[in-house]
């Protein structure tokens, strides 16, 4: 038999304090791991963003969600992903920031954040009404984030911007909306040490949008997007309106034989800066297009038909091959090069001579389907043929375009222009 065991009112208080201690050691050190495992997740999830490994990002935010679905930076980061995809998940971003609310969020982002989902849902919509009601629900988030948030008051600028774009308003007065947060911010230190670089990227691409007249290059609009993308070199929207408002200067200046070629350093860096990225991004590639469009354009309204055909070749052969827009610039080009007063007949003659070669590539393309598209390329080849044999005395030029109008008639029986025309040229063949 073992010795007797007498248990005595502090031992067993010891024993108890000892067993409590040891619980709440556990418990502490459970605590602990999670800590550390919240940590490391956020940690993680932001390195991935900052490294602009965005298929990281989600994973990682997930993972600091499941450990507490109360941690608000892991479910910021979370919506601010949805939002900056290239085709932005609205729904999914809206439920972050709905999640943020519910769970006590107090902070402004998830009302601005809220504010911007209505102003893409707005831009998207076609029915005006529907657009108004987005609008107005914009409008009021960003409102609710309160007139302290600087970002807030830059998502109602984006807010009149946006009404009048869809209403063709003068974009004058929202460019002083912006303008004045832009003064605010230079000279209030509290606001400007407060504004994140979404806020700042949103600020700068606002200033250039609204600087950007439809029908005037402003230099100021290209510096302010400019800023914009220096800002966030690896947002793409920034990048694609710097190249749409670079190709609006291209499509409304007037250039000279010299000052085009001044231009080309600028042209070449801006492009050096976007081909490597048009695979990734197809808003990207489209602007890109646009933009090499109206440089070529430019060219040919200098007279400069070495520089015109060497970017259109460049598109139709190399970037984009299956694309219709750089035949028919390549048409209008050339037609536009041979209105040059002043032509010396061998220059008309190798004008003439180009634009029947590209009007027969762009009806050789899938796209020219339409018959009245058809009939009109048929009889322009037709006309230019018929200046081509006059000016070369070349009856075989004659012959050619009468075929063509010939096929055109075909098409369209009845179009008096064709026969018209059709009429002129058989005059000068000589049967």
């Amino acid at each position: 038999m073992g010795k007797n065991s007498h248990w005595t009112l502090p031992a067993i208080i010891e024993l108890a304090v000892a067993g409590v201690l040891v619980l709440l050691g556990l418990v502490f050190l459970y605590l602990g791991v999670q800590d550390h495992r919240l940590a490391s997740a956020a940690i993680s999830a932001f390195e991935a963003y900052d490294a602009n490994d965005t298929s990281k990002v989600a994973g990682h935010c997930a993972d600091a969600l499941e450990i507490d679905p109360s941690y608000h930076p892991a479910r910021q980061l979370s919506a601010k992903m949805y939002l900056e995809q290239e085709s932005p998940d609205l729904d999914s971003a809206e439920k972050e920031y709905r999640a943020l609310l519910a769970g006590g969020y107090t902070g402004p982002n998830a009302h601005v954040g809220l504010g911007v989902i209505a102003l893409l849902r707005a831009g998207r919509e076609e029915d005006a009404a529907a657009a108004a009601n987005w609008i107005k629900i914009s409008r009021h988030a960003f409102q609710d984030a309160g007139e302290d948030c600087p970002e807030a008051g830059i998502g109602l600028a984006h807010v009149a911007l946006l009404e009048s774009l869809k209403s063709g308003r003068s974009l004058e007065p929202v460019r002083r909306l912006f303008q004045k947060i832009l003064s605010r911010l230079e000279k209030d230190a509290a606001a400007r040490a407060s504004i994140t670089r979404d806020g700042l990227v949103d600020l700068y691409a606002g200033l250039g949008r609204s600087a950007c007249d439809p029908s005037v290059y402003r230099e100021e609009a290209a510096t302010w997007i400019h800023t914009s993308h220096y800002y966030a070199p690896d947002w793409i929207l920034p990048l694609v309106n710097l190249v749409g408002i670079d190709a609006q200067k291209y499509a409304t200046r007037s250039f000279t034989r010299e000052t085009i070629q001044e231009e080309k350093p600028a042209m070449r860096a801006l492009a050096l800066v976007v081909e490597p990225l048009l695979a990734r991004h197809p808003a990207l590639k489209e602007a890109h297009l646009h933009r090499q469009l109206a440089i070529a354009l430019a060219f040919s309204r200098a007279g400069d038909l070495s520089g015109f055909q060497g970017r259109i070749r460049r598109l139709r052969l190399g970037l984009y091959p299956d694309r219709i827009e750089p035949l028919r610039t390549e048409v209008f080009g050339l037609a536009g090069l041979m209105r040059t007063e002043g032509l010396k007949s061998n220059t008309l003659a190798n004008y003439l001579t180009k634009t029947v070669e590209a009007i027969d590539r762009l009806r050789k393309h899938g796209g020219t389907t339409d018959d009245a598209e058809r009939v009109t390329l048929l009889n322009n080849s037709g006309v230019f043929l018929f200046r081509l044999g006059v000016l070369l005395k070349a009856p075989n030029r004659l012959r050619e375009g009468e075929k063509r109008l010939k096929e055109a008639l075909k098409l369209d029986p009845e179009n008096r222009l064709v026969k018209r025309n059709l009429l002129a040229i058989q005059g000068k063949i000589k049967r």
